[in-house]
């Protein structure tokens, strides 16, 4: 761990967070979601953010604010859902994370 420290490496790293939805939220089948997401990076810069869910819906934005909206007709039925977000540096490195989410009739 100390190496690491005295390396510097982590300044290559990107902070990522789900702002929102967080994880186990429940949604009707019928609700559009909004996902807010922040990321940055102190070596390089964020050049994208996508957003997948299953293999259902996959977007990105190559800018802040990195916000999706995930439509209703997404879901065809009720269950649980992932949401998997990945942010891109210009440093070639990816950051991921996700949320599991409840869909409900």
């Amino acid at each position: 761990m100390a190496l690491f420290a005295l390396c510097g490496c982590h300044k290559d790293r990107i902070t990522l967070e789900i702002i929102s939805p967080q994880s186990d939220d429940t949604f009707t089948i019928e609700q559009s979601i909004e996902i807010k997401v922040t990321a940055s990076t102190q070596k390089g810069e964020i050049i994208q953010v996508t957003a997948i869910v299953d293999t259902l819906y996959n977007a990105s934005v190559t800018e802040e604010p990195y916000n999706f909206t995930i439509p209703p007709e997404t879901f065809k039925k009720a269950g649980l859902y992932y949401i998997e977000i990945k942010a891109y540096s210009s440093e070639d490195v990816v950051e991921g994370s996700a949320v599991r989410i409840n869909i409900t009739e």
